[in-house]
């Protein structure tokens, strides 16, 4: 069984009259204590933004591989290269949204969950602190 729920969507979306479907809130920005529940709520999160990349980024990806949580995603480049593995593909289209949803199964789930985990691992601050200090020092030493 899959429910829907959209926590930030535009005041001028088109959603369908479907009961699987509910709308917490048109966009709004949320309590950090409401935004921290709705992640806890969620198995998956859905990131179905424009492959065109309308926003610079979005922490959200980073809360969820900080969770360890697997995400539905579109095809926006920022999301494939950030979520890698923890990602599963589903376009940005209500028609190719839907067919992933219909095609979605335990197993892809569990594997983007551990891939989440994984890349959690990757991006731990001492890791990142470390390669940064290196292009740092690199970039210096070219100067």
């Amino acid at each position: 069984d899959i429910q829907v729920a959209c926590w930030s969507i535009g005041a001028d979306a088109d959603v369908p009259d479907d009961l699987r479907i509910v709308i917490a809130d048109r966009y709004d920005l949320a309590d950090p204590s409401v935004y921290a529940m709705r992640l806890a709520a969620c198995d998956v999160l859905a990131m179905p933004f424009d492959p065109d990349g309308d926003m610079l980024a979005t922490g959200t990806a980073f809360d969820a591989i900080g969770l360890g949580m697997p995400v539905l995603r579109s095809d926006w480049g920022f999301l494939v290269e950030v979520l890698g593995d923890a990602g599963i593909p589903m376009g940005h289209t209500a028609s190719a949204i839907a067919a992933s949803l219909d095609a979605l199964d335990i197993d892809t789930v569990a594997a983007a969950g551990r891939a989440a985990v994984m890349r959690r691992d990757e991006l731990t601050w001492d890791t990142i602190a470390a390669r940064t200090l290196t292009l740092f020092e690199e970039v210096l030493a070219g100067c």
